[in-house]
């Protein structure tokens, strides 16, 4: 309980603070272009002031010159598209087995167990080491019930 709260207390406060960071950097920045502006550099940032009405104008004829070269691209042929060819049917690929018997149902193959063998493999080999195994053992104590509520 006592972790839960000290969690939630520091992310409230970091969120003030980075709140804060941002604030001071935002005005950082407006106040280098305000400087620079006012001293005329060269560097400085422009501000281009414009009538809505002219924009929506420029706008409006900017998207008429891109609409007409669409235009003729849609006049030209669609090219057919490549069909792959086929392997040829009858030949047998080496080293493959039929999944059918002649006569009878279909193979299920088993690999859950060849998995299985894996994990208890890796397992082992983790446990046959000293510093691994104390490991493993407050790994079990932690992630398990506590001491009063086991039976």
């Amino acid at each position: 309980m006592k972790i839960g709260t000290i969690i939630i207390i520091v992310s409230v406060v970091w969120s003030i603070i980075s709140g804060i960071l941002a604030k001071k950097q935002a005005a950082a920045k407006k106040l280098a272009a305000a400087n620079a502006l006012s001293t005329g550099n060269g560097d400085a940032v422009k501000v281009w002031k414009a009538d809505p009405v002219q924009i929506r104008v420029e706008s409006l004829r900017r998207r008429n010159r891109t609409a007409a070269p669409s235009a003729a691209l849609s006049r030209v042929e669609p090219v057919e598209p490549r069909v792959p060819k086929k392997a040829p049917q009858g030949k047998k690929i080496k080293g493959l087995t039929s999944l059918y018997a002649k006569n009878g149902p279909v193979r299920v193959a088993k690999d859950s167990s060849r998995r299985e063998r894996k994990a208890a493999k890796e397992i082992a080999t983790l446990l046959s080491d000293m510093p691994n195994l104390r490991n493993a053992i407050l790994l079990n104590e932690i992630l398990s019930k506590p001491v009063a509520l086991r039976q």
